[in-house]
Order: structure tokens, then sequence, then C-alpha cells
């Protein structure tokens, strides 16, 4: 994780996820992206948060999600934005019958 924040960001630091959005190709519409998660951060996470890990991955999805659909966390009120936005996407998914141990995340 480590080595594709530095070179996608230019940062040599370890992020929980990383969001990377491409152009589309010539004669096409609409973006394509990929999200790349740290899923060993989601043990460290979720013990601050008291959250499962599954319900981490989550938001670290939906976190991901949320930059490649332009969202920005540049500052303290950027990063509220998106979060509370994020919150209520995992509260919409969980009204809707989703059950985040459904993603199945294996020890690490």
């Amino acid at each position: 994780m480590q080595r594709a924040h530095l070179q996608y960001f230019g940062k040599n630091t370890i992020t929980d996820v990383i969001s990377v959005r491409y152009d589309p190709f010539p004669g096409e519409n609409g973006y394509s992206g990929e999200i790349i998660v740290n899923i060993q951060q989601t043990t460290r996470a979720k013990n601050a948060r008291g959250w499962n890990r599954e319900r981490e991955l989550a938001l670290y999805i939906a976190h991901g999600l949320d930059h490649l659909h332009g969202g920005r966390d540049d500052t303290v009120a950027t990063q509220q934005k998106m979060r509370r936005r994020e919150l209520c996407w995992l509260r919409h998914l969980r009204r809707e019958g989703f059950n985040f141990a459904s993603l199945h995340l294996k020890s690490v």
C-alpha cells in the first residue's frame, strides 16, 4: 500500500484506501477507476471506532467511491462533508438489508 501511495500520489506513507480515476478511452463516455484497499488497516482502525472489520471495509469502499465521484478531503471541512456522505450511504445500505458480514474478510 505504501508503494502504491508513492506511485500514484508521491506520498511515502501507508493509507487506508487509494482511488485512481481514469479518463475515458477515445470515443467512449464516462470514467473508470479503481479502488485499492488496505485490508490490514481495517483491523487497526476497527479497534479505534469499535466497528467490525467488514463495516470498516465498507467505509473504505464508500470513501474510495466518493473520491472517484469527485469528492475531496484536503481540508477539515471537506473531510467532514465526505464522512457524513459516506456514513449516510452505509446507513442506506443497512436499511436496504445489506449485511456487512457478507464481505467475508479473512484474517490477516
